[in-house]
């Protein structure tokens, strides 16, 4: 479908070869291994980097990563990194764009928030800062929807927030 296919092709692992098949079988679209498996093909402790140079050596699988009880729905790799969403009220479609979960940028306004799909309730910065104390010192590069969000705040800055996206290429 488009909402699926247009977020995989912008996403990170697209450019870095990923494709379809990897995770989908091509005659049924289902995918090839159920649960955590299927991401854990690529993302392990020993990856092909051959094939794919910028994987790194973790263990995904496991509450050090994901801080969730092992087996529990946080601890798979979809709900954080594919959430899932509702279209046309009853079709419920996961998002192909594979990011990292930012909360702190739903806290701003200008995204959605993986972690507040499950913890309902909560608000995106109680789930900015869960993230800020798992870890001494989140990596958190300049996201585009930074740039978009500033140009809606203030029109007469465009090009200067925009910028740095015209110069990515």
């Amino acid at each position: 479908e488009v909402y699926e296919y247009g977020s995989f092709t912008q996403s990170k692992m697209f450019a870095a070869g990923v494709g379809c098949t990897d995770c989908h079988d091509p005659h049924t679209t289902q995918v090839r291994i159920e649960g955590n498996g299927l991401c854990l093909q690529c993302h392990n402790a020993q990856p092909n980097t051959a094939r794919f140079a910028g994987l790194q050596a973790k263990d995904y699988d496991s509450p050090a990563h994901h801080h969730h009880a092992a087996g529990s729905p946080g601890a798979q790799c979809v709900n954080c990194h594919m959430p899932s969403k509702d279209y046309m009220v009853i079709d419920p479609r996961r998002d192909h764009s594979l990011r990292i979960p930012r909360p702190d940028l739903a806290a701003q306004g200008i995204g959605p928030d993986a972690c507040t799909t499950c913890h309902q309730g909560r608000e995106p910065a109680w789930a900015a800062s869960a993230i800020d104390s798992w870890f001494t010192a989140p990596k958190r590069a300049a996201h585009y929807g930074q740039a978009f969000h500033g140009v809606r705040q203030d029109p007469g800055t465009s090009l200067s927030r925009l910028g740095y996206l015209l110069a990515d290429k």
